[in-house]
């Protein structure tokens, strides 16, 4: 439209044809006017199209937020969860190596319990042991000097067992006389042994009243 004005216009100019010019310049300034009123339109057109597509972005954009932000929820609720998966399962560890401990402390009491009973039995049993050996030795102690006594009479005994006995019968003889053949002779024996073993005149008491030597020499 706008085109055609012009050339009008100039078709005007070259004819010099001035009520023509002025005609062409009023269907111009018409046909701008129109033009104008087009381009506003079109442009209120544009404004709204834009207005709306601005909205459209901006419910858009803020779709995208909702998500992310559900999205950014769920990872934190998984990453939750795993936190709570990891805090059970090393509660879990925790708990199976303090029964592994528990029962590894039992054991070891256990083992040295019967450690100490069998130290206990060893220690009774060797202390028995040496109970016995302390009163057999005592015993051979206080027993030795009888035993050795008590041997040299037995030798001696068979070497002059005539002599004693020929005195013996004289003492029995000379005491029947007197009245007192019991007693004589028991002095005589006596006064025999004190003579040949004069230890046993300070051992004899004691080595009487020790019945256990009796076996001990035997």
């Amino acid at each position: 439209m706008a085109i055609k004005v012009l050339e009008a216009l100039a078709d005007c100019v070259a004819s010099q044809s001035v009520a023509a010019a002025a005609a062409a310049a009023a269907a111009a300034a018409a046909a701008a006017a129109a033009l104008a009123d087009v381009a506003t339109e079109e442009c209120a057109q544009e404004q709204q199209l834009q207005q709306l597509l601005l909205r459209r972005w901006q419910q858009l954009l803020e779709k995208q937020q909702l998500l992310q932000q559900q999205q950014q929820r769920q990872q934190q609720q998984q990453q939750q969860q795993q936190q709570q998966q990891q805090q059970q399962y090393e509660q879990q560890q925790q708990q199976q190596q303090r029964q592994q401990q528990h029962q590894r402390q039992q054991q070891h009491q256990r083992q040295q319990q019967q450690q100490q009973r069998q130290q206990q039995l060893l220690l009774r049993r060797v202390s028995v042991h040496l109970v016995l050996l302390l009163l057999t030795f005592s015993l051979l102690l206080r027993c030795t000097p009888c035993c050795s006594i008590a041997s040299r009479m037995q030798r001696s005994t068979t070497a002059s067992s005539l002599v004693s006995a020929a005195a013996a019968a004289a003492a029995a003889a000379a005491a029947a006389a007197a009245g007192a053949a019991g007693a004589a002779g028991l002095q005589l024996q006596q006064q025999q042994q004190t003579q040949q073993f004069p230890e046993w005149r300070s051992t004899s008491a004691e080595c009487r009243s020790l019945a256990s030597c009796e076996n001990a020499c035997s």
